[in-house]
């Protein structure tokens, strides 16, 4: 819009049309460019702007007259400074706005994928803008991102940290009632074909139980006052165990061949399948897990084969030329009787004497006293002398003594129990377990045994068998093993 007016120096404009309203006389002086009118206005009444390269042609507005009639119109809202800055700032806040965006992409596009090396990548924007009134386009500074790959794996599978130890695991057994009415504090350990050891309190039913990785189906137990040593003839290592603390597997070149309980010495002699007259080499092991050679002392005077250890003093018992002897630690001998040692049991032996005349007879002798009963075999009596005496086994109280019958006609032997007082022999069960001593309950009445792959206790008052814990889950057993629990 432009305001008009008439202006009293100026000569009159014929419009045409002699009556028209429009016929009036009306200031016009020399017409300029429109867009350099402007900017003449703008530069006498606001100095001469810095050149903005973001401005753009601006739309046509009102104008005002000024005072002095040879003055170019100025538009009311030509740019200020200041709204320059807001266009700038405008301006500067897209460019931001896109580089987000790119950048965002990018990092949503896997930019930094872990398999190459930690270099930087830089994601670049640039936007440019035009004015027509300029002579042309200028673009907006570089906009540079650094990003990071992410790390890899900072560990192979040939790194990784070692399994932590097995731990025990305590619980409790619902046991048969006749287990449980056991007179003597009892703990039996029974051993399962995947390498689980269970330590049950017959008294209580507590259990505790732990992973040794021992897994081969003819393992033999050998017990301690307070360890259990799992070892196997065709192994070569021993598994050292203790409540409360790891298994520890310990090596031994050449493997096992025999395991006698150290007694009251505490520990475990190893007679090594190498072991021969002329290398006598045996190990002790004690409960901290190293094994030590014995280079002197009865254990290699003697044979290791025919020599056993008392459980209540330590001492060796020898069977020898002329009798059977008593061997201290440092090697002297007493002869204890003119006859043979036949069984040998946690409180007691028994030995086989004969006079001039040769009617033998068995004695049954308490270790700790020395007393001599006579005790009746029965058909033991003549099974002895081609038996395996490493099976046979005789009760806590010395009343009763178990044994591998080879010869009972079936496909494996038979564990029988003879009743030294009466002489009767009975038949326990099949021999599951491979080639191990009888687990006796502490009060003799009867003993654990292996039927079917779980355990069972044979009642030696009435002649049957229970399941020990039909609920507990004690399933493919290989080997089974008692001893008193005391203190």
């Amino acid at each position: 819009m432009v305001e008009c007016g008439v202006a009293d120096d100026v000569e009159p404009l014929p419009l045409g049309g002699g009556d028209s309203p429009w016929a009036h006389d009306l200031p016009i002086a020399d017409p300029a460019p429109l867009p350099t009118a402007w900017a003449t206005a703008a530069a006498e009444a606001l100095g001469s702007p810095p050149e903005n390269p973001l401005e753009r042609d601006t739309p046509v507005v009102p104008l005002t007259t000024p005072a002095d009639p040879g003055t170019p119109p100025i538009p009311t809202d030509a740019p200020t400074p200041g709204h320059r800055h807001r266009r700038t700032a405008l301006v500067i806040g897209l460019v931001g706005l896109l580089a987000a965006v790119v950048v965002g992409s990018e990092l949503a596009g896997g930019g930094d994928a872990p398999t190459s090396v930690d270099d930087e990548t830089a994601a670049s924007v640039t936007t440019a803008t035009s004015d027509t009134a300029q002579s042309g386009p200028t673009s907006a500074p570089v906009i540079k991102v650094q990003t990071r790959n992410r790390p890899g794996p900072t560990t192979s599978a040939a790194d990784r940290l070692p399994e932590p130890p097995p731990e025990w695991v305590s619980s409790t057994v619902a046991l048969d009632p006749r287990v449980a009415s056991i007179a003597a504090p009892t703990q039996l350990v029974a051993l399962s074909r995947d390498g689980t050891l269970h330590l049950i309190d017959t008294s209580t039913g507590a259990m505790q139980s732990i992973d040794t990785g021992m897994t081969t189906s003819n393992m033999m137990l050998s017990l301690g006052p307070s360890d259990v040593l799992l070892s196997s003839y065709d192994r070569s290592d021993v598994t050292l165990a203790r409540v409360g603390e790891p298994p520890v597997s310990i090596d031994l070149d050449g493997g096992v061949a025999r395991v006698i309980d150290g007694g009251a010495n505490g520990g475990f002699i190893l007679v090594p399948n190498t072991w021969t007259p002329d290398s006598r080499g045996v190990l002790r092991l004690g409960s901290d897990a190293q094994p030590v050679a014995v280079s002197t002392g009865p254990l290699v005077q003697f044979d290791p084969w025919q020599a056993q250890i008392l459980e209540t003093t330590g001492q060796m018992v020898v069977n020898d030329t002329g009798g059977v002897y008593l061997v201290d630690d440092i090697g002297a001998a007493t002869r204890i009787s003119s006859g043979d040692l036949v069984f040998l049991g946690p409180n007691h032996f028994v030995l086989r004497e004969c006079d001039g005349a040769l009617a033998c007879m068995y004695v049954r002798v308490d270790q700790a006293t020395g007393q001599r009963d006579n005790v009746d075999l029965g058909a033991l009596d003549q099974y002895r002398q081609w038996g395996d005496p490493s099976t046979w086994s005789l009760s806590p109280d010395g009343t009763g003594v178990s044994y591998f019958d080879w010869q009972n006609g079936g496909p494996r032997p038979a564990r029988r129990l003879v009743d030294l007082t009466t002489g009767t022999n009975v038949q326990v069960e099949s021999a599951d377990q491979f080639n191990a001593e009888s687990a006796w309950a502490a009060d003799s009445s009867g003993m654990f045994v292996i039927a079917d792959q779980t355990i069972v206790f044979y009642d030696r008052a009435t002649g049957g068998q229970v399941p020990v814990a039909p609920d507990a889950g004690l399933e493919d057993i290989v080997a089974v093993a008692t001893r008193p629990i005391t203190g």
